[in-house]
């Protein structure tokens, strides 16, 4: 089973919806854990923005300024065995890798790997409305 996973607040809800609508299609669940700034119209959204088959699950986690400890809280939400695809709300997922995401995991498991770090693609949206792509070499886990 593939969950994405993501922590969101208040001033990066649309992002977050964006990142739910592109991956929905590719994913068993989402689970996205929420800070007190979100509101009940905004989880409403969340929530009917879920996999086609189901609706994204909401979990709350009071923002003490520590992201790694709400990633852990997301990840809480994963059963044993699961696959948790991560991002931040900023941060999209192409649909050639969505769509490549089940054959990634099944070769990663015959290789015996539990964690794969993915190589990030930087796209900046410019004022004037073009964009400035680079490929760095950095790589974060992500799956």
């Amino acid at each position: 089973m593939i969950v994405f996973c993501q922590g969101t607040y208040d001033e990066r809800i649309g992002q977050t919806l964006e990142c739910i609508k592109r991956v929905g299609p590719y994913v068993d669940r989402v689970v996205i854990v929420v800070d007190d700034t979100v509101d009940e119209k905004h989880k409403d959204l969340i929530q009917m923005a879920g996999p086609a088959d189901g609706r994204a699950e909401i979990f709350h986690h009071p923002w003490t300024d520590n992201f790694p400890e709400m990633r852990n809280n997301y990840l809480s939400h994963c059963n044993y065995g699961d696959w948790g695809l991560v991002s931040d709300p900023d941060e999209w997922f192409d649909e050639v890798f969505l769509k490549d995401l089940p054959k990634i995991i099944e070769k990663a498991e015959e290789l015996g790997y539990n964690l794969l770090l993915i190589n990030v693609h930087d796209t900046m949206l410019k004022i004037d409305g073009s964009t400035d792509s680079s490929i760095p070499e950095f790589y974060k886990f992500l799956l």
